[in-house]
């Protein structure tokens, strides 16, 4: 069974299950840690935000059906408003 969303539910939800994620992180040396493991990093001299790619980035394409661009855009949001990074760009990227 399919159910279809509109963009606004689909950026919803998508920012719901990112304050999850970020719930209990700790910051450590411009790295969000859940877990023990990395799951974004914040580049401040750049203003840039890059979350895991294969944790993150990759699960919320492939479960909300979203495109690399619509993602980036309610991804630039969330971390505007739920992190106060204002004019910060969101990117996919590989975490070591």
């Amino acid at each position: 069974m399919k159910i279809n969303i509109t963009k606004t539910q689909r950026a919803r939800l998508v920012k719901d299950w990112l304050n999850n994620m970020f719930s209990d992180v700790e910051i450590q040396d411009s790295y969000y840690v859940k877990d023990g493991k990395k799951i974004a990093f914040q580049d401040k001299k750049n203003k840039e935000f890059w979350f895991d790619y294969d944790l993150i980035w990759l699960f919320l394409e492939s479960m909300f059906s979203l495109e690399s661009e619509e993602l980036q855009s309610i991804t630039e949001d969330w971390v505007e408003k739920t992190l106060n990074l204002k004019g910060y760009t969101a990117f996919p990227g590989l975490l070591v």
